[in-house]
């Protein structure tokens, strides 16, 4: 097998880890009580973060939150497609005051939280996809970013 093969393949397996456990979440119509639940973690972990929730309503956070991760999941296997979704999603985060520093808080928030959700379901190899996945996404919206200074 190739490396490029070997690599395609980890990518198949890692977003078919990720969906299913989003997907658990979804099922189980636990999605915006787990979104809400992960904003409560990151800003009682990081109260300095809540700056930038200051003038947002939990409504309109959930629904964004809610609107990107079936995003990312729906779209993983189509890169090209979510490029072009992503980086411009990294410039409007700047535009909220979000630093690159942000982004592995906000990583970890989103992986414990959805440890915490799994619970049974959640394994060595989910966690591993999903930070994976998550740093992926972030470097695509760094590189919007970049690609915009």
């Amino acid at each position: 097998m190739t490396q490029n093969t070997s690599s395609i393949n980890k990518h198949i397996v890692q977003h078919d880890l990720v969906r299913e456990s989003f997907y658990i979440i979804k099922e189980r119509n636990q999605l915006d009580e787990f979104i809400e639940t992960f904003y409560q973690n990151l800003l009682s972990n990081n109260p300095t973060l809540s700056r930038l929730f200051k003038e947002k309503k939990m409504d309109d956070l959930v629904k964004k939150m809610r609107i990107a991760l079936r995003m990312m999941v729906h779209n993983w296997v189509n890169l090209n497609k979510l490029e072009l979704m992503i980086k411009p999603l990294g410039c409007r985060h700047v535009t909220y005051g979000v630093k690159s520093e942000y982004y592995s808080v906000f990583g970890e928030t989103l992986v414990s939280t959805l440890k915490d959700y799994l619970k049974d379901d959640w394994s060595p190899e989910i966690e591993k996809a999903w930070f994976d996945t998550y740093n992926q996404i972030v470097s695509l919206m760094l590189q919007g970013v970049n690609e915009e200074k």
